[in-house]
C-alpha cells in the first residue's frame, strides 16, 4: 500500500479505501489460513513467497523441458500468468525485508513485523537470501519474459489478425496479446513500473520528499509515455485500454501530489484544507479511475450503437491492418496474374517460333523437290 511505502499516516477514510482497494496490496497467500495452525512471521513469508515461486518455476522448466508437448505448454502459461499474478506482492515482501526502524536505545526492528530484530543472526542471513531473490525473482521474472518475445519478436509483430491465430504463441499470449505489434515488449515495461512502485520504492529514501518526487518523475514519464504511443489494442464492445491505463497513472499522480500536502501538513492543517477535506480529496482521487472509466465507456458505447460487437472484434486501428492485409494479398494476386501473362505470352513466343520452324522445314523439302524435279528434267 502507498501509506507504508511512503511512510505516511493516511488520513482514516483514504487509509480504509486504499487498504480495500489497491491490487498492488492483494495478499494471495493471506488467503491460505495458515495462521490458526501457527504464527507465520514477516521472514517465513518471505521464505514461502518466494520457495513457492522458485520451486514451482523449476519442476515447470523441467517438466517443459522433459516433455515438450501441449500439456506443458499449458503449464508453462499457467505458471506465467501466476508470477505476473502475485509478482507484486512478492515483491513488496522481498524488499520489506531491508527495512528496519532504528531505536533511540540502539535497538532495530523490521517495519513490517516489529517482533523481528534486524541485528538477529538469522534475520542477516535472510537479507542476504532476499538480495538472492531481487535478483532471481524481481529482475529474472521480467528478464526471462523479455527474452521470451524477443525469441519470437517477428511473429508478434505480424499483424493482429495473423498473428491470434499462431499455436507456437499461445502459451504465452497474454504477454502481448493487448498490445499492438509494434509494442510487442509493454508488457515488460508495466511489469517494471509494478516492481519498482510495489518494491524498490519501499527502501528508495522512505518517507522523503525525494521518494515522493521520483515517484512523480516515474509516473509522469509513464503517462507521457502511454499518451504518444497508445500501446493497447482498442476492442470493440470493450473500454479502451488506453484511456483505462491513462486514469490510473493519473490517479497515482493526484495521490503522490496530496501526499506531499500531507507531509507538509501539521496537527490537521494542510495549507488551505483541513484534514476531513483533504481525506476527502484523497478518495476522490482514488474514484477517478472508475469515473473516468464509466464515462469512457458510455461515449464509445453511444458511436458504436449502430454496429453490432459480434460484426467486427476490433476498432479501426485494427481495421487498418485488416485493410493492409487485403491490399498485400490483392498485390500478391496482381503479381500472379501478371506471372501468369508472362508464362501465356512465353507460351505464345514459343508456339510462334516453333510455327517458323515448321515453315521454314516446310520450305526446304519443297525447294529440295524442285530442284529434283527441275534436275530430272534436264
Amino acid at each position: 500500500m502507498m501509506s507504508v511505502s511512503l511512510d505516511l499516516p493516511f488520513p482514516p477514510v483514504m487509509a480504509t479505501t486504499a487498504q480495500v482497494a489497491s491490487v498492488s496490496n492483494l495478499d494471495v497467500f493471506s488467503m491460505v489460513p495458515v495462521g490458526c495452525a501457527f504464527a507465520v512471521s514477516s521472514d517465513d513469508k518471505l521464505l514461502m513467497y518466494t520457495l513457492v515461486v522458485v520451486v514451482a518455476g523449476a519442476v515447470t522448466l523441467i517438466l517443459v523441458a522433459a516433455m515438450k508437448n501441449e500439456m506443458t505448454s499449458k503449464l508453462l502459461q499457467v505458471y506465467l500468468m501466476a508470477v505476473n499474478f502475485i509478482l507484486p506482492s512478492v515483491t513488496r515482501v522481498i524488499f520489506s525485508t531491508f527495512l528496519c526502524v532504528d531505536l533511540d536505545n540502539g535497538e532495530s526492528w523490521l517495519v513490517a513485523d516489529k517482533s523481528i530484530d534486524c541485528d538477529d543472526a538469522g534475520h542477516k542471513a535472510l537479507v542476504a537470501y532476499a538480495w538472492a531473490m531481487v535478483v532471481l525473482i524481481c529482475m529474472g521474472v521480467p528478464g526471462g519474459c523479455f527474452l521470451l518475445l524477443w525469441k519470437n519478436k517477428e511473429k508478434i509483430k505480424q499483424p493482429v489478425l495473423v498473428r491470434e491465430k499462431n499455436k507456437d504463441l499461445k502459451y504465452f499470449s497474454f504477454l502481448f496479446e493487448a498490445y499492438k505489434p509494434e509494442y510487442w515488449y509493454w508488457e515488460i515495461v508495466e511489469m517494471v513500473r509494478r516492481i519498482f512502485m510495489t518494491g524498490f520504492l519501499v527502501v528508495l529514501a522512505r518517507g522523503s520528499y525525494e521518494q515522493i518526487a521520483i515517484c512523480l518523475v516515474v509516473s509522469v514519464a509513464m503517462l507521457k509515455s502511454l499518451s504518444n504511443r497508445r500501446p493497447y489494442v482498442k476492442v470493440a464492445g470493450a473500454p479502451d485500454n488506453n484511456n483505462m491505463a491513462e486514469a490510473m497513472l493519473v490517479q497515482t499522480i493526484g495521490t503522490l501530489v496530496l501526499c506531499v500536502l500531507l507531509k507538509t501538513g501539521k496537527e490537521g492543517e494542510y495549507g488551505m484544507l483541513g484534514e476531513g477535506e483533504l481525506d476527502l480529496l484523497m478518495v476522490a482521487c482514488q474514484f477517478l479511475f472508475v469515473t473516468v472509466l464509466m464515462w469512457k465507456t458510455a461515449k464509445e458505447g453511444s458511436k458504436r450503437a449502430l454496429v453490432a460487437p459480434e460484426l467486427q472484434r476490433y476498432e479501426p486501428e485494427v481495421d487498418e491492418e485488416k485493410e493492409k492485409l487485403k491490399k498485400e494479398l490483392e498485390e500478391e494476386k496482381r503479381e500472379r496474374e501478371r506471372e501468369e501473362e508472362k508464362e501465356e505470352l512465353k507460351k505464345e513466343l514459343e508456339e510462334e517460333k516453333r510455327k517458323r520452324e515448321e515453315e521454314k522445314r516446310i520450305n526446304r523439302e519443297l525447294r529440295s523437290e524442285l530442284e529434283l524435279l527441275k534436275s530430272k528434267h534436264e
